[in-house]
């Protein structure tokens, strides 16, 4: 996203905390017997930790399942699909000045192509991004707060969906991160509209309330978290001054500490 002017900065700097063990999965899933089929990702310290990646991905996946929470969204003409390369992009431009050539006139192809993704993209694409369009939020790994990290390992047997029994020799171990473990939690957003900052607030509230699983294996129970020790820190423009930081910590919902955001 590219902004000719900076409005705000929204910071949400928590503890993240693990209510059920947590799964987070190094893609070394295999039934091969004696060995620990489902390793925990780990940084370059072998500390296991949350990518941010993951969190945003589980944030944008409840947020776009959520019917009806914007309907401008369902009669787009366009959507960003329609400008995943770069000929559907010059295509999408001469067209527009072809129907359109007095409104676009005085335009570049480049301020021509911004606002016509703008007009095709939905909410969450402009808070979480798109194939042609960089969200609004940023949301770093979750780093462990305590140096060292004593994983556990969780005994599993694989199911065979038809018949519902065991299958023969399909024994497994899963590495988890035990619950009450904590981990640093970082997001931040920039430039959100007012309409973008009901959403992102009321959104970060059922995120911290436990309300959404984070990892893998979360039918066997795991990827329960909350958050706690929230602080807001607001960055907002001021009589054109430089943007000084406003924190507060939230004792009410983070919603409530984000609506006086201009």
């Amino acid at each position: 996203m590219i902004y000719k002017k900076f409005n705000n900065r929204i910071i949400i700097n928590a503890n993240l905390i693990t209510i059920s063990p947590l799964y987070i999965g190094a893609r070394t899933d295999s039934f091969k017997p004696g060995t620990i089929n489902g390793s925990c990702l780990k940084d370059a310290f072998g500390r296991p930790f949350i990518p941010g990646s993951s969190l945003k991905g589980v944030l944008r996946a409840f947020l776009a399942g959520i019917d009806d929470y914007d309907c401008n969204q369902c009669n787009k003409e366009k959507t960003t699909a329609d400008f995943r390369t770069k000929p559907q992009r010059e295509n999408e431009v001469r067209e527009a000045r072809e129907k359109e050539g007095e409104k676009y006139k005085d335009l570049s192809d480049d301020e021509i192509l911004y606002e016509l993704i703008t007009n095709a993209s939905t909410t969450v694409e402009f808070l979480f991004g798109s194939n042609v369009m960089a969200g609004k939020i940023k949301i770093s790994d979750a780093l462990p707060v305590d140096d060292q990290i004593n994983t556990d390992v969780r005994n599993g047997v694989a199911i065979d969906r038809d018949t519902r029994t065991a299958l023969g020799g399909a024994l497994y171990n899963t590495e988890v991160v035990p619950a009450g473990t904590f981990f640093n939690f970082l997001a931040s957003a920039d430039n959100l509209l007012p309409k973008e900052i009901n959403i992102f607030g009321k959104l970060m509230d059922y995120f911290a309330e436990g309300n959404i699983i984070v990892g893998g294996r979360s039918r066997s129970g795991l990827g329960n978290i909350m958050l706690r020790d929230v602080e807001v820190i607001k960055y907002l423009i001021t009589n054109e001054e430089f943007p000084t930081p406003k924190k507060e910590k939230c004792n009410k919902s983070i919603w409530e500490a984000l609506i006086n955001v201009q």
